[in-house]
């Protein structure tokens, strides 16, 4: 919902999509740092997940691209600070890579990390949007580290679980 600064009544933007096969609600939006970048919508939808522009006052728009995903188990995406690409990591069917989406396009392409690190668990685009930051679980032990866009992998700190 919105409502305009001049208090009239409140208006529908979105409509939540309905559950998942698991009873998840299985869709995110994110937001850009740069101001006048549309915000992106990620919904599932069947098997792939397909991701719109997102506009606060008008809502769902045009459709920038779509990725196929296994059943569910994890995934996750970010828009990169000057809202120009997404990427998007996880159960996809290129295990370890990082799908980057450039939105003006709808082009893709792979990132493959150098080495490789596990299980990648979620992603964040570094500020100056030249790399990101993946936590990813690989032998009971949970990393950060930061992946250039050639793919050069630093790893930052680790942490191994112990029972």
């Amino acid at each position: 919902m919105r409502r305009p600064v001049a208090g009239e009544s409140p208006e529908m933007v979105l409509q939540e999509p309905r559950k998942g096969a698991q009873g998840l609600y299985l869709w995110d939006y994110k937001c850009p740092l740069k101001q006048g970048s549309p915000c992106v919508l990620g919904e599932k939808n069947g098997d792939d997940i397909v991701f719109y522009s997102l506009d606060p006052v008008r809502g769902k728009g045009r459709q920038l691209g779509r990725a196929a995903l296994r059943p569910y188990f994890g995934w996750d995406w970010d828009v990169s600070p000057d809202g120009s690409r997404l990427a998007l990591i996880g159960e996809l069917n290129h295990d370890g890579l990082i799908q980057v989406l450039t939105l003006a396009d709808s082009s893709w392409h792979e990132i493959s990390p150098e080495p490789p690190f596990g299980l990648q668990m979620f992603i964040a685009w570094a500020a100056d949007s030249k790399g990101f930051f993946v936590t990813s679980w690989k032998n009971d032990s949970v990393r950060l580290q930061h992946v250039a866009l050639a793919g050069e992998v630093e790893p930052l700190i680790g942490r191994t679980s112990t029972t």
